[in-house]
């Protein structure tokens, strides 16, 4: 596949325009702005918005960049919203997706709220264009998305010890407050004209992800960079219980081995990574995607994890001298017998 990048300058009211539902998968980090950081921005909209109406700047006001990747095996449908997966961004389309959402909830008019609840939602359905994590998707839609949900704060419980949703949370409460008290229903809604209009992004486009992901390095020198091994986990070890976390760890930490240049001399190492790629077909280069292919090959994390990396794991923990491991089921004797060979001759 040629690796394809296209990158376009597009108004706020564009990129939420119902084009684009935006995905946040499940290796991408919390959500971790605070209400500093959302104030922050409020304050910074509203200064732009006195210097455009004392000096009539025309310059808008750019908001950051929104790198995603195409999802493959996509089928162009006519009028259909493009499934793109979030790689660099989500910080600020949480947030834009929290202050839209509670400028909506305080407008004195149904008109008003359903016209700005188009920059979180699109069409009758419902359908919002953005979605987190699973684990915080359906939070999100019933506290920030559906209309009339940022009113009310959320029970202690449905919180839980959630980073991403403690923060959310806080800064939901944050900009109710400050749009409350600060704002008049004039200056709200010529702050959701300002947005749509005159706040801009860069969105950035690519049809691989470890090209897209290598973009991401280069253009995030701030805030913390993901890593080979978060996206790992995030994607793979989801479905893992505390146990089995603290069990393959050791594991886990050998994909950095893997993702080492070899020495001039000799080729990689042997690691339970280049085990699982030469094993499950994987390319040489480009491990991320070869990882994500064979977790929809088989249906998803929790299949993946339950039929493959679990069992495998546990064979190469056994063939290491593991110490306790379980021996496989009859089901798993084939990861044995391959992983043996592979220690003795896969390098």
């Amino acid at each position: 596949m040629r690796q394809r990048l296209t990158s376009t300058d597009v108004s706020i009211e564009e990129l939420l325009s119902g084009k684009y539902v935006f995905t946040i998968p499940a290796y991408q980090r919390d959500y971790t702005w605070t209400r500093e950081e959302a104030v922050q921005l409020v304050d910074d909209l509203a200064a732009v918005i006195e210097d455009v109406e004392r000096d009539g700047a025309q310059t808008p006001y750019f908001l950051g960049t929104v790198l995603v990747v195409e999802t493959p095996g996509r089928i162009e449908t006519a009028g259909a919203p493009e499934l793109v997966e979030v790689v660099g961004g989500q910080q600020g389309l949480i947030t834009l997706a929290i202050l839209f959402s509670v400028i909506r909830d305080l407008a004195t008019s149904e008109a008003e709220a359903r016209k700005i609840d188009r920059m979180v939602s699109r069409g009758e359905g419902g359908r919002h264009h953005l979605r987190l994590r699973a684990a915080d998707e359906e939070y999100f839609s019933s506290a920030i998305q559906m209309q009339g949900s940022t009113r009310r704060g959320q029970a202690v419980e449905l919180i839980g010890d959630s980073i991403a949703r403690r923060n959310i949370e806080d800064v939901r409460r944050a900009m109710r407050s400050k749009l409350q008290r600060e704002f008049s229903v004039a200056a709200r809604r010529e702050l959701a004209l300002f947005l749509c209009g005159h706040v801009r992004v860069l969105i950035v486009s690519s049809n691989d992800f470890d090209y897209a992901y290598q973009i991401f390095l280069t253009i995030n020198d701030r805030g913390k960079r993901l890593s080979v091994e978060d996206i790992f986990r995030g994607e793979i070890l989801g479905p893992l219980d505390r146990e089995q976390r603290r069990r393959y760890e050791a594991i886990i930490d050998e994909i950095e081995k893997y993702r080492q240049e070899a020495e001039p001399t000799r080729t990689k190492g042997k690691t339970f990574f280049s085990h699982l790629a030469a094993i499950d077909g994987w390319p040489r280069r480009g491990i991320i995607e070869g990882l994500k292919k064979a977790v929809e090959r088989r249906g998803g994390p929790r299949r993946f994890v339950t039929e493959v990396f679990a069992p495998m794991a546990e064979s190469y923990l056994l063939i290491r001298g593991g110490g306790g491991a379980v021996v496989p089921a009859p089901s798993t004797q084939r990861w044995l017998m391959a992983l043996r060979w592979l220690e003795l001759h896969g390098d």
